[in-house]
């Protein structure tokens, strides 16, 4: 019995032994990103606050529409906006707004960019507008803008803030 156990426990030991040596045949699969695609047209939806130099104090909320190009790792566009506005006194106002920009992109996700536009308030006070802003992918198809603004008009100017959700098509 003794020898019948020593030559099962050394065929085991033998047979573990060769299945160790095996290659085992285990392909990983690999993905490679292309990259976020700027090209083409987008929507969003926008959020943006100002301080001008009459003391008012200016938030918005806006529709966003836009489209893009790129060659290599520049990139091209245009976008347009209308929305509502509220000031600190609490007037309304429509706002709404168009700009190009161009801009660099330092990797597939992010962009940095420089704006020129004019923004309107109830369409008749137009502010030509010039800014710095950078968006970011964070899917497929989705992306974060973030936006500083210099505005300025016929005896008023101001600095703005913003940010909106774009959605690539």
């Amino acid at each position: 019995m003794r020898k019948l156990l020593l030559g099962v426990a050394a065929s085991a030991l033998i047979a573990t032994g060769a299945f160790a040596a095996d290659p085992v045949d285990m392909v990983q699969p690999t993905y490679s990103s292309a990259g976020f695609d700027w090209d083409g047209f987008y929507a969003g939806l926008g959020v943006s606050g100002g301080l001008y130099s009459s003391g008012t104090t200016i938030g918005t909320g806006d529709l966003i529409l836009g489209a893009n190009v790129t060659s290599g790792n520049m990139l091209f566009g245009a976008e347009g906006w209308i929305g509502g506005a509220i000031n600190s006194l609490g007037a309304t106002a429509v706002h709404s707004g168009a700009e190009v920009r161009a801009g660099y992109l330092f990797t597939p996700e992010a962009l940095l960019y420089l704006s020129a536009g004019v923004d309107a308030f109830n369409f008749t006070t137009v502010l030509g507008s010039v800014g710095l802003g950078a968006e970011f992918a964070v899917t497929d198809n989705m992306s974060i803008d973030l936006e500083y603004k210099y505005v300025a008009g016929v005896g008023v100017n101001g600095n703005t803030l913003g940010a909106s959700l774009n959605w690539h098509f």
